[in-house]
């Protein structure tokens, strides 16, 4: 049951957002809520 509410969480809470910077050939990547800090609580 925790394995599903946490695959939830990742699925619907978690936005990952990819900011591409010209000149760079890498793109920076944020999300609105660390993931590992969900794990912790578990």
């Amino acid at each position: 049951m925790i394995k599903s509410a946490l695959t939830y969480i990742k699925n619907t809470v978690i936005v990952e957002k990819i900011l591409k910077i010209d000149g760079q050939a890498e793109a920076v990547r944020f999300f609105n809520y660390p993931y590992q800090a969900i794990l912790v609580n578990f």
